[in-house]
C-alpha cells in the first residue's frame, strides 16, 4: 500500500513539474505572425524584438535576441521571390549579429557564410537595393575575418 501511495505522489509530482514548465519546454516560444512581405516581416522583427533587445538587460535581452532570430528566419524561409533577396540577405546578416550578441560564434559564422551565398548584382549597382546587397556582402566578410582572427583561424 505504501508503494502505491509513493507512486501516486511521484506521478502527481511529475505532472506538477511539467505543468510548471520545469521539464520539457521550459522556455515557451511566442507566436510570431507572418506578414505580407519580406520587408514587413523584417521590420516587425526589428521593431518588436531587436530594438527592445538593445535596451533590455539580462534574461530579457537574451529572450528578445532569440525571438528576433526566429522572426528573421521567417523572412529567409517564407519569402522566396526575387524582389526579396536584399531583405533576406539583411535578415541573414542580422541573425549573425544577434548570434554574436548571444555569444554563439559558430552560429554567427554560419549565418555570415549563408549571407555570402546570396548572389551579387552583375555590373554596377542599379539601385539602393543593389548597393545594400553589396554592402551586406562586405560586412559579412568583415565579420568572418574578425571571427577567424579571434579564433586563430587563418583565412
Amino acid at each position: 500500500m505504501a508503494l502505491q501511495h509513493k507512486r501516486t505522489l511521484f506521478i502527481f509530482f511529475l505532472i506538477f513539474i511539467v505543468e510548471m514548465g520545469i521539464i520539457g519546454s521550459a522556455q515557451k516560444t511566442e507566436k510570431i505572425p507572418k506578414k505580407e512581405s519580406a520587408l514587413e516581416q523584417y521590420f516587425y522583427a526589428r521593431d518588436n524584438f531587436y530594438e527592445p533587445a538593445t535596451r533590455a538587460t539580462g534574461e530579457e535581452r537574451l529572450r528578445l535576441y532569440r525571438l528576433n532570430i526566429l522572426a528573421l528566419q521567417m523572412v529567409i524561409d517564407e519569402f522566396h521571390n526575387p524582389q526579396s533577396i536584399t531583405t533576406r540577405t539583411l535578415a541573414q546578416y542580422e541573425q549573425g549579429r544577434c548570434y554574436l550578441e548571444l555569444g554563439e560564434k559558430r552560429k554567427a559564422r554560419e549565418a555570415f557564410n549563408k549571407c555570402l551565398k546570396y548572389p551579387l548584382p552583375e555590373g554596377e549597382p542599379k539601385d539602393t537595393a543593389d548597393t545594400l546587397l553589396i554592402t551586406l556582402h562586405f560586412l559579412a566578410q568583415e565579420e568572418l575575418k574578425l571571427l577567424n582572427k579571434q579564433s586563430g583561424v587563418a583565412k
